[in-house]
């Protein structure tokens, strides 16, 4: 809806505009309750960007938006400035508009060290013109989710995250030395544990479940299940808040795919499901094999399908192909029931009681968005095109193994390329091939030079 209408809708459109804003979003918190307001778009790494605003300013910018350069989604790793035509030449390096979504705002969080004087709020990215900007993540997300709401279909979804910590200065793995699923070293940490959960669940980001994983240093999250955009938003959050938190006590929190090009990876699994308006699960079917209904078989097929071009996306870095093809990691477009070797898992859970899958292509240095994004897109056309289901284990495709054959892959897709919209697609390969695919093709095969493994790792380590 529009910011005018979602006012009318808090019952403050009858004192818009207003210099002294009266909107109560979460609880307590009221927009004038802040002195300041952080305005966050997250750009194709997840990272977040935008501008802080003083209060006096957010009513018009709630009505008008903030300018902002338009090609700040698809900036490089280290910050490398996106100069494609279109942003630069053809638009004169002109800005798009920060548009708030004020359902959104939230304190900033208190690691930040703002004293409750700062919100925090996600916008997306609309043109001078008034229109959507069609390259902004977000945007290609709630398109997908407004393809599912005309069939009376809306996601749940769940994501499942892994990331490393490092000490800051001596690179010290943080916590454990590989203790998979240890209690013993969750509460050797659980003062500091419970403090980031707990900024985490002011800030209305909230964490279901918190383990050891695998490798040194490395933790697994999974997130509150959450309907619709809603789901994406707080994956978003918890990434760059957990950075934030985890920085301001001298750790680094990295995303990075392999953090050591030898070691453990790191997925962020999309756990999802849909939906009816009636609120029940259009995935479960007690009369069906493996209790899967048909409108969730085409989904599955779908994504089967489209496993190629959904590679991108899901893997987004040269480093996230040291995950793909390794254990516990994707190879092939296959799926299984409570398969982990399979890219796409089925869960079904409680003697049948809930049904849902499990997206393992995702690396940990994707966008939630994007995942999303790609995932429904996929899906929905095995549902329009009503797909067959292959057997399950049966691997239908070998999956790219690197990153510019994955762009390849995805530029070929013409279902994904119309579903995700032209603009997002062109600026993601566009930045891809830029920034990364050519600085490090000439060097891929020399990847044990201790130089280049440095220069690897500075490049990626901000994921």
């Amino acid at each position: 809806m529009s910011c005018t209408n979602h006012l009318d809708h808090l019952g403050c459109a009858d004192k818009w505009p207003s210099r002294r804003l009266c909107v109560q979003i979460h609880g307590d918190i009221m927009t004038d309750s802040f002195d300041y307001f952080e305005l966050v778009v997250y750009d194709v790494h997840c990272v977040q960007r935008g501008r802080m605003l003083a209060r006096r300013r957010m009513d018009r910018t709630i009505r008008d938006g903030l300018g902002i350069y338009t090609g700040v989604c698809y900036f490089g790793m280290l910050d490398e400035p996106n100069v494609h035509p279109k942003f630069g030449e053809l638009a004169n390096y002109s800005n798009s508009n920060l548009k708030p979504d004020m359902s959104t705002l939230t304190r900033s969080l208190k690691s930040a060290g703002g004293q409750g004087r700062v919100g925090h709020v996600i916008c997306n990215l609309e043109l001078l013109n008034g229109k959507p900007d069609m390259s902004c993540p977000r945007i290609a997300a709630q398109n997908q989710i407004s393809k599912l709401a005309e069939l009376g279909l809306t996601i749940k979804s769940s994501s499942e995250i892994e990331f490393d910590i490092r000490n800051t200065e001596t690179n010290e793995d943080f916590g454990h030395t590989a203790q998979w699923a240890s209690i013993n070293i969750v509460e050797d940490q659980q003062a500091i544990i419970l403090e980031l959960l707990d900024e985490l669940s002011d800030i209305n980001v909230n964490v279901d479940t918190f383990q050891t994983e695998a490798g040194p240093g490395q933790y697994e999250i999974t997130m509150d299940i959450a309907e619709g955009i809603k789901g994406p938003d707080s994956t978003a959050r918890f990434k760059n808040a957990s950075k934030t938190f985890f920085r301001k006590r001298g750790y680094t929190a990295s995303y990075m795919t392999k953090v050591d090009l030898n070691g453990i990876s790191s997925g962020m699994h999309f756990n999802h499901s849909l939906w009816t308006n009636d609120g029940l699960n259009a995935f479960k079917d007690p009369s069906q094999p493996e209790n899967l209904s048909e409108l969730g078989r085409h989904w599955l097929a779908g994504l089967l399908h489209h496993a190629p071009g959904i590679t991108a996306m899901c893997s987004p870095t040269v480093n996230c192909y040291r995950r793909v093809g390794s254990p516990w990691a994707p190879t092939y477009s296959n799926w299984g029931v409570q398969n982990r070797m399979a890219t796409y898992r089925l869960k079904v859970e409680g003697h049948g009681r809930n049904v849902y899958l499990e997206n393992r292509l995702a690396s940990a240095a994707s966008n939630p968005y994007l995942v999303l994004a790609c995932t429904v897109a996929a899906g929905l056309d095995g549902i329009k095109r009503k797909l067959e289901l292959p057997k399950a284990d049966t691997n239908a495709a070998v999956l790219p193994n690197d990153l510019d054959s994955a762009l390849t892959a995805l530029e070929a897709d013409t279902v994904l390329v119309e579903a995700l919209g032209e603009d997002v697609v062109k600026h993601f390969v566009y930045a891809k091939r830029c920034f990364e695919v050519e600085k490090f093709k000439k060097i891929s095969d020399c990847s044990e030079d201790v130089k280049f493994k440095e220069e690897y790792k500075t490049y990626f380590y901000k994921a």
